[in-house]
């Protein structure tokens, strides 16, 4: 799942730009194996750490779960 809009961010960037988790939760039930190898992890935690606006405890707990269950699929993390 490498889709991205015009400015380079995925629909789960855009989930933690609005955060919007049960659309994250969503995209974790739908297509776990395309996020899990298609998305920039690094850019994806730096998204949530530069928000001061988000509940980054929330998040990294919400990303973290998914990664731990999903471990099977390699990914770049």
């Amino acid at each position: 799942m490498r889709k991205r809009d015009a400015t380079g961010n995925t629909a789960l960037m855009w989930a933690i730009t609005e955060d919007d988790t049960n659309t994250a939760t969503l995209l974790f039930q739908k297509v776990p194996r395309g996020i899990r190898k298609g998305e920039d992890w690094p850019t994806v935690h730096s998204l949530i750490q530069a928000s001061k606006d988000l509940d980054q405890s929330r998040w990294n707990t919400l990303i973290d779960e998914f990664l731990r269950t999903n471990a099977g699929t390699s990914a770049k993390l």
